[in-house]
């Protein structure tokens, strides 16, 4: 079970989907016709998991970054919408 939150809450990461996206009456009915067994979790699980998924992949990435002898970049830009929400990316070369 777990395995499938942490894919679901990728795919809702990677397609820039809302955690509400769970409450959607087109999911929850694909979701019940391909795998009825598939227990839907709540948006609120699904906000908690992205966290452990971020957590688990900034862990990766200082590993990778303090075993890694070569050198690199960061670069920052940010950037506020006209909904007033920030964003900020971070590219390294």
């Amino acid at each position: 079970m777990r395995v499938t939150l942490i894919a679901l809450t990728k795919m809702i990461t990677i397609d820039e989907l809302t955690s509400k996206f769970v409450e959607n009456e087109g999911f929850r009915k694909f979701m019940e016709d391909s795998q009825p067994k598939f227990k839907i979790p709540s948006r609120v699980t699904i906000a908690r998991y992205c966290m452990h998924v971020f957590n688990d992949k900034k862990e990766g990435l200082k590993y990778m970054l303090s075993t890694n002898k070569q050198m690199f970049s960061l670069t920052t830009d940010t950037w506020t919408l006209v909904q007033n929400i920030n964003y900020m990316c971070v590219t390294t070369h």
